[in-house]
């Protein structure tokens, strides 16, 4: 049986890989909260996706009849279906909402930003290991951003990855002597704010607001379409992201 590879590699995220969180966040009423509840018409197509993709899946375990050939066959075929039954989630509870822009030399760069009418959403995945949420988000289609928040207590950490696939277009710092395929930044420059309360109950509603801007980071010359240019562009991302989830138990991929 060939190793089932999550939606989102971020879950692969431990709840203890983050450092030291000291970013208090703030519980109040968000803005435009009544917009983010209205399904766009790409977030009702992806809702309808995930929907129909877990109904074929059901009956396929139910219509099953391969023979099962011995007690280690039979304990992958089990452990195959609960991996699936985990990794399912109700799109419409369970989804994120991105405004984020990439800006290199003080300039929007146009083709990545996201703020349009009918924006990019992706699936939200919250998850609660004793006092400690961990919210996974992001895509990855041959490259892919995510964002990875640790919640604990009242204080909260952001991490952002950008990710290129096979391409290494990025530096950490202009003198650094390589450029790297991923991008890794903690990002200090965050805000997060909730709606209610934290009861760290599993089956809890978490709707959250973060505003943030990156660290600064550089980009080779011709990633993002800048042509027969030689300067190594200095980049931040900025944005905002409405998530909403309810809070599960920790996921693990299968492994075979």
């Amino acid at each position: 049986m060939k190793k089932m590879i999550g939606i989102l590699p971020l879950i692969l995220f431990a709840f203890n890989s983050i450092g030291q969180i000291e970013i208090e966040y703030e519980i109040k009423k968000i803005d435009k909260w009544e917009e983010f509840k209205i399904l766009t018409s790409l977030e009702t197509k992806q809702h309808e996706i995930y929907q129909k993709s877990y109904e074929r899946f059901d009956s396929l375990m139910k219509a099953d009849s391969v023979l099962v050939k011995s007690p280690a066959d039979q304990e992958k075929k089990k452990q195959y279906q609960e991996h699936e039954l985990k990794q399912q989630i109700n799109f419409k509870e369970n989804r994120a909402r991105y405004f984020v822009e990439y800006i290199e030399e003080d300039s929007i760069v146009v083709d990545k930003t996201f703020s349009m009418p009918d924006t990019i959403s992706t699936k939200c995945r919250c998850e609660i290991k004793n006092d400690t949420i961990q919210v996974s988000m992001g895509v990855w289609v041959f490259g892919g951003f995510f964002y990875n928040l640790k919640i604990q207590n009242k204080q909260f950490e952001l991490i952002y990855i950008e990710d290129a696939h096979e391409t290494k277009p990025y530096k950490y710092e202009k003198t650094d002597a390589t450029f790297v395929e991923q991008l890794e930044l903690v990002v200090s420059n965050s805000s997060l704010t909730l709606q209610d309360e934290i009861n760290l109950e599993l089956g809890e509603k978490l709707n959250g607001y973060i505003v943030f801007i990156s660290p600064e980071y550089y980009v080779e010359p011709n990633y993002r379409g800048y042509l027969n240019e030689n300067k190594i562009r200095k980049g931040i991302t900025k944005g905002e992201i409405y998530f909403t989830c309810r809070l599960k138990e920790p996921f693990e991929l299968f492994k075979e």
